[in-house]
C-alpha cells in the first residue's frame, strides 16, 4: 500500500502549535510502523522557507524522492476574499498532484488550513476516487458558531472545509470524545470515524534543566519567583480571562510568592486586553508574566520547572498541553469538559472552568496540597505510559488498510481532463494563467529515468582554454559516453535574461559536429525530483542570479551539487582584480547554504572549503567530499592547430634542458619569481630554457611587457600565449622538466599531465602538490629569485638521482569522472545533515583523531589512490564504518542516541569531538577536562555549536563538580586509564547521571596496550598518559559495581591498533614527552609507513568484502572497547 502523508499542517501557522508537533510526530509513527507499506509526503511549496528544513528532518527516514513538493499559484490564503478563484485553482492543482503519485490512500494531516496561509486543502474537488483519510483534532467552530462564525468569510471558508470532510472515507479523531462530538455533529456512522487518540514528542519528559539555562530563560520573558502557567491562543475557548479572575480570589500569601505565566499566543492587542483585565482584578504588575510563542526548548524548561500548570479550557479535542506537562513532571489542574477528563484521568485535579472559585479552589490545592502533589505525580508517569505515537500510528493503518481496500484510483492521465474543465469554469484573470500553467506542468509525473544535470554555462558561451573548461569539456564527454546507470546525462546552461536554465542542445550540436548546429534551439528547463543537477562549470559571478531558480528545484526534489576547484580567491583575494574575493565569499556562502554536495577536485580543497565554512559561522552545510582531475587530453576533445614555427621553436627548446611552465599569467602562478631565477641562472651561465605556455591573464601588466620584450625571447625564454591541445603535447615532449612555482593551486593538473609524459617535476611545496605527487617529486621553498634559482642549481647537479614522477598515480579522464560520479551518487543518508566542524583532536580516543566527523572522503570507492593519505582521515572513514557519529539516526555510537534534549556530561573532552556531535544536536553539553587550554578551546567554539546550553570545567573527576543526578547523557572515551583510582571516578559518574541515563565508556583494549607497550616509549605508560591496563573483566566490573546495567558491548579499530604500533615503530614517537596525549601526537608530515598502512586499508575499506573484513578484525584485535551502561531508573 503506497501511503501519501499531507503534512501542510507543518508548514503553516499550526508548525507554532499542537496541530503542527501531532502532524509531525504522527507521520514520524507512521513511518516507523509501516511494515510492507511505502510512505510518501506531500509538501506544499507556497511557504517556500519551511520545504527545506522538513525535508532535512525526514530525509533520515525516508528517501528523497518520496518526499513531493507541489506548486501552486499564490496567493491563496482565504481571509482575503480576492483569493478566492486562485485558491480553487490551487485545490485542484493539488488534488491534480496527488492523483500523479498514485497512492492508494492520502492522509490530511491538517484539513482546516489556509485561511490566514498559503496553504490549500481539499476532498474531491477533481472527482479524484484517491481514499482519503483526515485527522480531525475537533469540531469546536462548528458546535460554537456564535462565538466562532460571526466572520462570514471566515464562516464560507470553515464550512466549505466541513464539505471536504463529509466526503472523507475515514476521520481519524485524536480522542474518544472528539469522535462522539463527530458522529453527532455530523451525523456520521460510527464504523466512519476511528479514535486513534494521540502522544507527545520524545522530548517531554522528566529530566533536569541546567541552571545557567534557565536562569537566562527566566530572565528573559520576567519570572522572578516560582510560577503558574497556562499556554494556548488566545480565543474565547482557552480562558484565559477565567484564569486571571481565579488568580484574584487566591490568598494574598500565594499570589505575593507566585507570578502567574501566560504563554498567550495573539495579537499584542489580545496580550495588552488581558492584561487591562488582571489590573482590574487587582493583580499586581509583576503578578501575570505575559509572553508569546516560546520554542520546544523553552517550553520543556518551563514545564520542568513550573510549580503547576492550570490549563482552564472550555473545550479541547485532545489537550496536548496537559500531557506533555504531567510527561515533564509538573503538576496540573485542568477542566472537567470534554477530553481533558479521559487525558488526565485524575478526579481531584478536575475542576468546572465556567466557575472561578472553582479554578481557584484548584489552584491553591495543586500549589498548598503536598499530598495531592505527591499522589498526582505518581499518577502521572502511569498515566503517561498509555499514550504512545507507535499505537497512535499503528490505528491509523488499520484505518489506511481499510478505506484503501474499496479504491478505484484515478490516475494522472484522466484527472488530466477534469482539471482543466473545472479550472476554465473559474473566474480567473488572464494575468493568472501562465502561472497556472506551469504550475500544472511542475505537477506532471517525472519521466521514469533520472537525469544528471550538467551545468556548462561558461563553456557553452566560450570555450577559452582554461584549465577549468578543459575539466569541464573532459568530464561531460565522459558522463555523456558512460552515463550514470539509471540516469540520462543533459548538459545545461544559466539564461541570464530569463533568470531560468536551459538545456545546452546548441553546444552539444558544435561538440558532436552537428550540421546546421548554429540554428539548433536551447528549450528552457523542467525538472523534476530525483535530478541531480552537478555545477561542473564554474559560474561564481551569475550563481546569486542563478540561486532563487536552483533553489526551488531543489524544493521540489532536485539535489544540488557543485564543484570547487580551488578556494584561493577566499584566502588570497589579493591576487585577483578587485571584487573578485567578494564575489567568491558570496558563491562560498551560496554553496554552503543551499548545495547539497560539494565536491572539491583535492582532498586539499574539501578540508580548506569546509574550514572556510567553519570559521564563517555557516551552520548548514553540504555534504562534503572530493575526486581527483585526470590528464589523458587525448579524450578530453583537445583543440588542434600548430603555428607556422613549431618545429623550430620546439627545436630550439630542445636544445637545452628545458623547464616548462603550464598555466594562464596570474599574480600567484610564480611567473614573475621563476623568469628572475632563470636571469640570475643565464648571468651565472647556466645553460637552461624557460617554457611558458598560457594566455595572459589579470594584474601583471608589467610581467607580459617584461616578457614580450625580452631580449632573451626565441633563444632561451619562450611564451606561447596560445597553444592548442596539440600544441601543448608537442611542448611536453620537448621538454626536460615541469616547473611549478605556483602559491597556490586546487589541484596542480599540468603535474599530473608532466607526470603522463615522463617529466621529472619542480614544486613549490604546498599541501596539494604533495597530495598529488608526494615523494615523486623534487620541492622548493621561499618567494624569492635566489632560493628557485638554488633548487634549479640543485636538481641539476642531481641528474639522474633527482626524484622521477613515474610513481605519480595520474588518472585517465575516464576514471577521475568515475571518481566525481562514485563522490556524487548515490547521496549519503546524511546528505542533509549539518556538520563540517574541522577538528584538530588533542584526545586519546581513536574516534576522536580525525580532522572531521562529517565530512568523509569521496574516492574511497576506487582504487586509484592519491601519493599522499592523510591517516586521520582514514580512522574517521573507519570510525563512521564501525558506527559512530551516526547523522541519519543521531547516535554517537550505535545505541547511544543523542537528542536536543538531553544534557550531555563530556568527560576527558580533549578537542571535543563528541561535545560538538552532542551541540549539534541541540543539546546542552557540560565538558570536562584536566586541561584548562582544551577547556578554553572548546569554549571559544560553543556559541555557533548549536548547544542548548553549554558549560566547561577544568576538573580531574575526583569529584565531579556537578549536582546529582543532572544529565542524562555521560561520555567517558578513554580516560580511565588515565586516573588513580578509576572506581571513585566510575562512581562519580553514576552519581551526575539522571535516572534512565545512558553512559558511555571506552578503555584500550588490554591486548592492544601489550602491543603498544613492545614498542611504544615509556612515556607512553607513565602518568598522565596510561598508568592502567583494564581487562575486559575489570572494566565491565568497574561499571556494575557502579550500580549501572550494562546494555551494549562494542569493540572498535583495528586499524588504529596497527596503526599507532606501526607510529612507534617508525621511530618518530621516541621523543613522545610526558603528558603528550598519543592520537594529538599524530600530525603531518606522517611517517611513511604510516601513511602507506593507511592507504592500504583504504583500499580494504573500498573493496566488496572490505566491511565483513573490517567488522572481523575489530572484533579480534581492536584499540579499543566500549560498553554503553544506563542507570537503573530506581
Amino acid at each position: 500500500m503506497k501511503i501519501l502523508l499531507d503534512l501542510q499542517g507543518c508548514q503553516s501557522a499550526s508548525r507554532m502549535r499542537g496541530i503542527g508537533r501531532y502532524c509531525m510526530a504522527l507521520a514520524e509513527g507512521i513511518i516507523r510502523n509501516a511494515g510492507p507499506h511505502e510512505v510518501w509526503l506531500l509538501l506544499g511549496d507556497m511557504i517556500p522557507e519551511t520545504v527545506m528544513p522538513l525535508r532535512a528532518h525526514f530525509s533520515a527516514l525516508l528517501p528523497a524522492d518520496r518526499i513531493v513538493v507541489f506548486p501552486a499559484p499564490t496567493p491563496v490564503a482565504e481571509g482575503d476574499p480576492a483569493n478566492h478563484a486562485r485558491a480553487r485553482a490551487a485545490e485542484l492543482i493539488r488534488e491534480y498532484a496527488i492523483a500523479a503519485i498514485a497512492p492508494d490512500v492520502v492522509h490530511v494531516g491538517s484539513l482546516f488550513e489556509g485561511f490566514g496561509d498559503d496553504v490549500v486543502s481539499s476532498i474531491g474537488t477533481l472527482a479524484c476516487t484517491v481514499p482519503t483519510a483526515v485527522t480531525l483534532y475537533d469540531l469546536i467552530p462548528l458546535r460554537n458558531p456564535d462565538a466562532y462564525l460571526n466572520d462570514p468569510v471566515y464562516r464560507a471558508h470553515y464550512l466549505r472545509k466541513i464539505e471536504s470532510l463529509k466526503r472523507a472515507d475515514a476521520l481519524l479523531a485524536i480522542s474518544a470524545s472528539a469522535a462522539a462530538e463527530t458522529i453527532e455533529s455530523l451525523d456520521l456512522p460510527a464504523s466512519k470515524v476511528t479514535n486513534i487518540s494521540a502522544a507527545i514528542d520524545p522530548r517531554f519528559r522528566r529530566g533536569e534543566t541546567l541552571p545557567q539555562a534557565f536562569d537566562a530563560l527566566r530572565s528573559r520573558i520576567g519570572l522572578t519567583r516560582p510560577f503558574v502557567m497556562h499556554i494556548g491562543v488566545i480565543e474565547p475557548r482557552k480562558n484565559f480571562e477565567g484564569l486571571i479572575r481565579a488568580w484574584a480570589q487566591l490568598p494574598k500569601a500565594l499570589r505575593l510568592t507566585h507570578q502567574l505565566l501566560l504563554l498567550a499566543q495573539g495579537p499584542d492587542s489580545e496580550r495588552l486586553r488581558l492584561r487591562e483585565l488582571a489590573s482590574r482584578a487587582g493583580l499586581a504588575t509583576d503578578e501575570l508574566v505575559l509572553t508569546g510563542h516560546v520554542n520546544d526548548d523553552d517550553l520543556l524548561a518551563l514545564y520542568r520547572n513550573c510549580r503547576l500548570l492550570a490549563f482552564p479550557s472550555l473545550h479541547e479535542g485532545f489537550g496536548l498541553p496537559v500531557l506533555e506537562a504531567m510527561a515533564c513532571g509538573a503538576v496540573v489542574v485542568t477542566s472537567s469538559t470534554s477530553s481533558l477528563p479521559e487525558v488526565i484521568d485524575f478526579a481531584d485535579a478536575l475542576f468546572d472552568p465556567k466557575s472561578d472559585a472553582d479554578i481557584a479552589r484548584a489552584l491553591e490545592r495543586g500549589l498548598t496540597d503536598t499530598d495531592f502533589r505527591e499522589a498526582f505525580s505518581k499518577h502521572a508517569l502511569q498515566q503517561c505510559a498509555r499514550f504512545s505515537w507507535d499505537e497512535t500510528a499503528l490505528r491509523a493503518i488499520a484505518a489506511f488498510e481499510r478505506i484503501a481496500a474499496r479504491a478505484s484510483h484515478t490516475t494522472a492521465s484522466s484527472a488530466y481532463p477534469q482539471l482543466i474543465e473545472a479550472l476554465a469554469a473559474l473566474p480567473l484573470a488572464e494575468r493568472q494563467w501562465p502561472t497556472i500553467a506551469q504550475a500544472i506542468a511542475d505537477n506532471l509525473p517525472p519521466p521514469p529515468t533520472r537525469r544528471l544535470l550538467v551545468d556548462i554555462s561558461e563553456l557553452a558561451e566560450r570555450d577559452a582554454g582554461t584549465g577549468i573548461q578543459r575539466v569541464v569539456r573532459a568530464v561531460l564527454l565522459h558522463l555523456l559516453e558512460t552515463p550514470p546507470p539509471e540516469y540520462d546525462v543533459e548538459p545545461v546552461r544559466f539564461d541570464r535574461s530569463c533568470g531560468r536554465y536551459r538545456l545546452a542542445r546548441r553546444y552539444l550540436a558544435r561538440l558532436r559536429r552537428v550540421p546546421g548546429a548554429s540554428i539548433v534551439e536551447d528549450p528552457l528547463l523542467e525538472t523534476w525530483r530525483g535530478d541531480v543537477f552537478l555545477g561542473l562549470d564554474l559560474i561564481a559571478d551569475r550563481l546569486p542570479q542563478a540561486m532563487p531558480w536552483l533553489a526551488r528545484q531543489r524544493r521540489r526534489g532536485m539535489q544540488l551539487a557543485f564543484v570547487a576547484y580551488d578556494t584561493l580567491p577566499l584566502r588570497h583575494p589579493e591576487w585577483w582584480p578587485q571584487g573578485t574575493g567578494a564575489m567568491f565569499e558570496r558563491w562560498a556562502e551560496l554553496l554552503g547554504r543551499e548545495a547539497d554536495v560539494v565536491l572539491g577536485i583535492s582532498r586539499a580543497v574539501r578540508d580548506d572549503f569546509a574550514a572556510w565554512l567553519a570559521e564563517h559561522g555557516i551552520d548548514r552545510t553540504p555534504r562534503l567530499g572530493w575526486f581527483h582531475l585526470g590528464a589523458d587530453v587525448r579524450s578530453s576533445a583537445p583543440s588542434g592547430g600548430m603555428p607556422d614555427d613549431a618545429a623550430a621553436t620546439l627545436a630550439a627548446i630542445a636544445r637545452a634542458p628545458a623547464f616548462l611552465m603550464v598555466g594562464t599569467l596570474e599574480p600567484r602562478k610564480g611567473h614573475r619569481q621563476a623568469l628572475e631565477a632563470f636571469e640570475q641562472l643565464w648571468r651565472d651561465g647556466v645553460c637552461a630554457n624557460l617554457v611558458i605556455v598560457g594566455k595572459a591573464g589579470w594584474m601583471v601588466d608589467d610581467l607580459i611587457a617584461r616578457l614580450r620584450q625580452h631580449p632573451d625571447r626565441g633563444t632561451r625564454l619562450f611564451w606561447m600565449e596560445g597553444a592548442s591541445d596539440e600544441y601543448l603535447e608537442a611542448l611536453y615532449r620537448a621538454s626536460t622538466v615541469l616547473l611549478a612555482p605556483s602559491e597556490g593551486e586546487g589541484f596542480g593538473l599540468p603535474l599530473i599531465e608532466g607526470a603522463l609524459h615522463g617529466l621529472p617535476i619542480i614544486a613549490r611545496d604546498l599541501p596539494v602538490f604533495r597530495e598529488i605527487a608526494g615523494g615523486h617529486a623534487s620541492y622548493f621553498s621561499g618567494d624569492d629569485a635566489h632560493s628557485l634559482a638554488m633548487s634549479i642549481r640543485d636538481w641539476l647537479q642531481q641528474g639522474p638521482a633527482a626524484p622521477r614522477s613515474h610513481g605519480i598515480q595520474c588518472l585517465t579522464w575516464a576514471q577521475s569522472t568515475a571518481q566525481l560520479v562514485a563522490a556524487l551518487l548515490p547521496p549519503a543518508p546524511s546528505a542533509h545533515s549539518q556538520g563540517h566542524t574541522m577538528l584538530k583532536q588533542n584526545g586519546d580516543s581513536p574516534a576522536s583523531a580525525a580532522p572531521s566527523a562529517q565530512s568523509l572522503p569521496a574516492g574511497t570507492a576506487t582504487t586509484s589512490l592519491p601519493a599522499q593519505v592523510d591517516p586521520r582521515m582514514v580512522g574517521l572513514v573507519d570510525a563512521v564504518r564501525a558506527g559512530w557519529y551516526r547523522q541519519d539516526t543521531h547516535e554517537l555510537l550505535e545505541g547511544f542516541p543523542i537528542s536536543a534534549d538531553d544534557t550531555v556530561l563530556d568527560v576527558g573532552c580533549g578537542a571535543g569531538m563528541a561535545t560538538i556531535f552532542a551541540a549539534q544536536r541541540g543539546a546542552s553539553v557540560i565538558f570536562a577536562d584536566v586541561d584548562q587550554a582544551a577547556i578554553s578551546a572548546l569554549e571559544a567554539r560553543m556559541p555557533a555549536s548549536g548547544a542548548r546550553a553549554w558549560r566547561g570545567i577544568a576538573t580531574d573527576s575526583n569529584p565531579l563538580p556537578l549536582d546529582d543526578g543532572i544529565a542524562t547523557r555521560v561520555i567517558a572515551m578513554e580516560m580511565l586509564e588515565h586516573v588513580a583510582d578509576p572506581k571513585i571516578v566510575m562512581r562519580e559518574f553514576a552519581r551526575v547521571a539522571a535516572p534512565g541515563a545512558l553512559l558511555l565508556f571506552a578503555v584500550p583494549d588490554a591486548a592492544s596496550e601489550a602491543l603498544q607497550r613492545t614498542v611504544a616509549p615509556d612515556a607512553y605508560f607513565r602518568f598522565p598518559n596510561h598508568i592502567r591496563v583494564l581487562s575486559e573483566g575489570d572494566f565491565e566490573s568497574l561499571v556494575t559495581e557502579a550500580g549501572l546495567i550494562i546494555e551494549r558491548r562494542h569493540s572498535y579499530s583495528f586499524y588504529w591498533n596497527m596503526a599507532m604500533a606501526l607510529f612507534w615503530l617508525s621511530g618518530k614517537g621516541s621523543s613522545f614527552p610526558d603528558g603528550a596525549p598519543s592520537m594529538g601526537f599524530l600530525e603531518p608530515p606522517f611517517p611513511p609507513i604510516v601513511e602507506t598502512w593507511a592507504r592500504l586499508w583504504e583500499m580494504v575499506l573500498a573493496h566488496p568484502e572490505g566491511e565483513a573484513l573490517r567488522a572481523r578484525l575489530d572484533q579480534v584485535m581492536p584499540k579499543t572497547r566500549i560498553l554503553i551502561a544506563r542507570k537503573p531508573r530506581q
